[in-house]
């Protein structure tokens, strides 16, 4: 029997804490939570990807 199972990235802990550090940047009010045209303009902004790729790939998240 075929089981569809997703598949989750393997992070390092010094990864996990990039990210963290990442995402609190970005909640400059201390909210926990930032928008999501917010996260698109940074991550474009950055050079880490284009405005585009970061939408699409928002797309593929669950972002709540």
């Amino acid at each position: 029997m075929f089981v569809n199972q997703k598949k989750f990235p393997v992070l390092e802990q010094p990864e996990i804490f990039e990210i963290i550090d990442d995402f609190r940047k970005l909640d400059i009010d201390d909210k926990g939570y930032v928008e999501k045209k917010s996260v698109i303009e940074s991550v474009s902004d950055s050079g880490k990807g284009s405005y585009d790729e970061v939408r699409n790939a928002l797309k593929a998240v669950d972002v709540d």
